[in-house]
Parts: C-alpha cells; sequence; structure tokens
C-alpha cells in the first residue's frame, strides 16, 4: 500500500482562494472538500496559520470557526523546533540569502520556518503559493527567503494547491 501524502497548508493558499477565485458563495464544493480533509486529518492546520486566519473578521473565519479541528498543529513540538533552529541557521549562513531574509524569517508571526520544520519533523507536504526565488547566485543573494527553497534544502515536499487538490480528488 502506497502511503498518502498528509498535507500542511500555509495560510496563502486559504486566504488567497477565498480572496480571489473560489469565493464561498460560488464555490462551496472546495470549501466543504477542504473542510472535510481537515477534519479527518488529511490536511492539516498549523496553529500559527489558524491564528493568522482567526485575525480576519469575515466570512473565512467563520468558516473555519465551524471546523472541528481538534489539535491544529502546535509549534511548539521539540522536535519541531529542532529543525526550525535548522532552517534559520541555514539563512543565516547561506550566501545565497540577505541578512533581511534572516530577519523576516524570525518574526514571531511568520509561519513559514515553522511550516517547513513540521513538515520535516513529521513527513508532511507543504501546500504553498509560493514559487521558488529564481537565479541562485551568492553574487547577488535574495531578500526573501521562499518555503519552496528552503523546503528543498531540507527535503521536504511542497506543492501547490491544485496540485493537492488533484491528488485527494477535489470535484468541483
Amino acid at each position: 500500500m502506497m502511503m498518502q501524502d498528509v498535507f500542511l497548508l500555509d495560510a496563502n493558499s486559504i486566504i488567497t482562494p477565498y480572496h480571489s477565485y473560489y469565493p464561498f458563495d460560488l464555490a462551496d464544493g472546495f470549501w466543504s472538500q477542504l473542510g472535510h480533509y481537515i477534519e479527518i486529518g488529511r490536511i492539516v492546520i498549523m496553529d500559527l496559520v489558524l491564528a493568522e486566519i482567526l485575525k480576519g473578521n469575515d466570512r473565512l473565519t467563520d468558516w473555519i470557526q465551524s471546523l472541528n479541528i481538534n489539535n491544529p498543529l502546535d509549534h511548539r513540538e521539540l522536535s519541531t523546533i529542532t529543525y526550525y533552529g535548522q532552517i534559520l541557521q541555514h539563512i543565516q549562513t547561506s550566501p545565497l540569502y540577505k541578512t533581511d531574509a534572516l530577519k523576516e524569517w524570525s518574526r514571531n508571526d511568520i509561519a513559514d520556518p515553522w511550516l517547513v520544520a513540521a513538515a520535516k519533523s513529521h513527513g508532511y507536504c507543504i501546500v504553498t503559493l509560493e514559487v521558488p526565488n529564481s537565479n541562485p547566485d551568492p553574487k547577488n543573494p535574495w531578500k526573501n527567503a521562499k518555503i519552496p527553497d528552503i523546503a528543498k534544502h531540507f527535503d521536504v515536499k511542497t506543492t501547490n494547491l491544485f496540485s493537492m487538490m488533484r491528488a485527494l480528488e477535489f470535484k468541483l
């Protein structure tokens, strides 16, 4: 039996569809399927991502509150914290990143490094709309770290929202 991926959502994989192309009044099927997979554990929400969504005062906030999310993934698990430290150290020591990248990913309200750390710890696949930086060049380092780049360095799988939807056989 082939092991099925468990998907860990970046906030942009929920917030962008809500604001851009899957509004509730047009794409209720998307939200009901997403909610179903969250409730059965095939899609995981990290506590920091949940907190970001709960900051809103809109239909998306109401939807996420209506779900039965018994245990959002706690970013403070010991193995996740260990990988988090390794991720920040990688950004700090890599010639591909400017100091600003480390400053941004070190902020308390930034979930990105925690997502990569938790996915590494649990073997999850991160669902993000971010795309990798292009043209790695130590002579022209990047200002921002991107989930796909850091995940690749740590052998963490990433995918986009549509690939996850295909894997889970969403029907719209």
